[in-house]
């Protein structure tokens, strides 16, 4: 039996290609240059687990660093990375850091 899928949850690529790509070249009409300097390298990451549950307070926080996502970018991007499957959570990392210096 085929599972049932609301499609008010989901996102088409396109879309996605759409959103940041209009994200991105706002970005390079507000920064100075090209550079985004971020104002911090560590943050605290909820456990994937318990960050999906709005009826359970988290109890498990880790640290999430920039620097570690921006190398993992690169070595997925020039090939050095055995994976590419969890990119997408890095780039979330880092363009969160970007939203929120920018946003000021």
């Amino acid at each position: 039996m085929a599972e049932d899928h609301d499609p008010a949850l989901s996102v088409t690529v396109d879309s996605l290609r759409e959103w940041t790509t209009h994200l991105l070249d706002h970005l390079e009409e507000v920064v100075d240059g090209s550079i985004v300097k971020l104002a911090h390298d560590y943050y605290w990451e909820i456990d994937p687990i318990e960050r999906i549950d709005p009826y359970k307070e988290p109890a498990q926080f880790t640290l999430g660093q920039l620097t570690f996502d921006v190398a993992e970018l690169d070595a997925m991007t020039d090939g050095s990375a055995t994976t590419v499957a969890y990119g997408l959570v890095w780039l979330g990392a880092v363009l969160r850091a970007v939203g929120t210096t920018t946003a000021g």
